[in-house]
């Protein structure tokens, strides 16, 4: 049985080796193709030439805030499509501005998270038209 990324691809960034671990190990599981960034720079790139179904982006990063790699995606005709699943545990920082994050289509997960809202997030935000009608008709 096919797990539920099959055919989908992923770009994780995140500046923390073993989320980076866990979080590549849990999407390959369901078969989900995982490219990994640990710092910011580079990683728009990366989107850029891979084209994934979904960016998993922290915005506490090293070397380049996480919100100027947010930015430029969005900005980009190319990636602006693509959804983001913003990752950090800037909890009050990501409170503040859910609200105009979700008008932008953009979902967050506050760290530390449980798996199943990992993959059920990836899982949503990776879905098709016709399964994301099949989704809000079983949450309905």
């Amino acid at each position: 049985m096919e797990g539920i990324g099959a055919g989908k691809s992923v770009v994780v960034i995140n500046d923390s080796p073993e989320l980076l671990e866990l979080a590549e190990i849990l999407l390959r599981d369901e078969d989900f193709d995982v490219k990994v960034a640990v710092i910011g720079t580079g990683a728009y790139d990366l989107v850029r030439t891979t084209m994934p179904d979904l960016v998993i982006l922290d915005i506490r990063l090293p070397d380049i805030s996480g919100w100027d790699i947010l930015q430029a995606l969005k900005l980009d005709a190319r990636t602006a499509h693509i959804p983001i699943l913003v990752c950090s545990a800037a909890v009050q920082e990501l409170r503040a501005l859910e609200e105009q994050l979700a008008s932008m289509g953009i979902d967050i997960l506050i760290k530390p998270f449980a798996i199943d809202s990992l993959l059920e997030k990836a899982r949503i935000l990776t879905a098709g038209p016709v399964e994301m009608d099949r989704l809000a008709e079983q949450a309905g």
